[in-house]
């Protein structure tokens, strides 16, 4: 499932107030009315919960919102920061900024996507420090040039903002090669009329053209598989920052129960194929639904510390599941459990396997009369733990006599 917001955004000077854009994800930015640098990254962890996640809803968490409440074309409802830095999320498909043309995503590791309409290279940014900073769950961004490069740098950039706009000189050849009047050329990718050089234009030359915070956007594509959809909806059924009622919060059910039957069927699959990582191997374990095909499965995969942790803290139901397992390991496991129900007692006291009856043997809460039959197992070891156990010790006659 991918799931994309649309993001606006623009930085406050601390100095003069002025609003600069965001052309993208940025930590840190400088003001286009005083060159004022402003620390962005700073400014949002001083906010209030979450740091640079917050405008992508670290208080609510955008993601889920947008990927469980909201359809296309809905704003996230968390639109700023405490520091009054506008910061606008919306569930809207890539479109590009020059035609409004719909983008397709782009493949792994692409640099730029070519619009269908205009033309125009329109850049991918994947994930680096900064974009990770803002959130660490990001596939890539459309629309946000400062991995793509610039050949037309900040020198280049004339800020002049009469009638006639700002105007762009070639990064080689330096003729103008943009001009705000009239309908502006929204392509950043442009070709030189005089040399024929193609210029991509940075930063600080796209804010002297488009000045204004309403003309940059960029979109934050995720990609949601099943365990991390049923995690964003863990997170809006665990907390009170969403109040569903009525059809709203039957919709949000219905949807919380589809994807936690996903997520375990992809976890069973994972167990099955030996990908599971050890947290997927943790959680099914202790799933009140194992069977006990899946109970093996998982510890064909378990190492001894995390089975001994798994049985010391699984429900009495679960534990009669393993105790019934076919590995060897797991009914040993399962035969030193702190609280074992009788009737599993006595299926362990009879098990095939001699490591598992010596376990009961040794146990001070099995019963008398099963310590008693153990006494004359076949297996020494067996009887050896039975006439040892302290709790049932036999009388000098049997000690003599057996």
């Amino acid at each position: 499932m991918i799931v994309t917001l649309e993001l606006r955004a623009a930085s406050r000077c601390p100095q003069c107030a002025w609003l600069t854009p965001l052309p993208g994800l940025r930590t840190s930015v400088s003001c286009r009315q005083c060159a004022a640098p402003s620390d962005f990254a700073a400014r949002a962890r001083n906010g209030r919960e979450g740091g640079l996640r917050y405008p992508f809803g670290g208080y609510y968490d955008a993601l889920a919102e947008a990927a469980i409440l909201l359809d296309d074309g809905q704003d996230c409802r968390d639109a700023r920061d405490s520091q009054g830095t506008p910061v606008t999320l919306r569930r809207e498909a890539p479109r590009c900024g020059a035609c409004a043309t719909a983008l397709p995503l782009p493949a792994d590791g692409a640099s730029s996507i070519v619009c269908p309409g205009c033309g125009d290279d329109v850049a991918v940014r994947w994930p680096d420090d900064e974009t990770r900073a803002w959130d660490p769950r990001l596939r890539c961004v459309i629309g946000d040039g400062k991995a793509r490069g610039a050949d037309v740098d900040a020198r280049t950039a004339q800020g002049a903002q009469g009638a006639q706009g700002a105007v762009v000189g070639c990064g080689r050849c330096g003729a103008p090669i943009a001009h705000a009047g009239g309908t502006p050329d929204r392509r950043r990718a442009r070709a030189c009329g005089h040399c024929g050089a193609t210029n991509y234009l940075s930063d600080a030359a796209w804010l002297a053209l488009f000045p204004l915070p309403d003309d940059h956007r960029c979109y934050l594509v995720y990609e949601v598989d099943a365990r991390r959809l049923l995690a964003l909806h863990d997170f809006i059924a665990s907390g009170n920052k969403y109040w569903l009622r009525d059809e709203a919060k039957a919709r949000f059910e219905a949807s919380h129960a589809r994807a936690r039957a996903a997520a375990r069927a992809g976890v069973v699959a994972a167990v099955t194929a030996g990908t599971a990582t050890e947290d997927e191997l943790r959680g099914l374990a202790v799933d009140p639904a194992l069977t006990a095909d899946e109970a093996a499965a998982v510890d064909a995969h378990l190492h001894d510390r995390a089975r001994a942790e798994l049985l010391a803290r699984a429900p009495a139901t679960l534990v009669v599941r393993w105790g019934g397992c076919g590995v060897e390991a797991v009914r040993v496991a399962v035969a030193g459990h702190a609280a074992l129900p009788s009737a599993v007692l006595e299926a362990l006291a009879s098990d095939a396997a001699p490591a598992v009856r010596a376990v009961i043997a040794r146990r001070g809460d099995a019963p008398e009369a099963i310590v008693a039959r153990l006494r004359k197992d076949p297996d020494e070891a067996v009887v050896k733990a039975a006439r040892a156990n302290p709790t049932h010790r036999p009388g000098m006659l049997s000690r003599l006599f057996g």
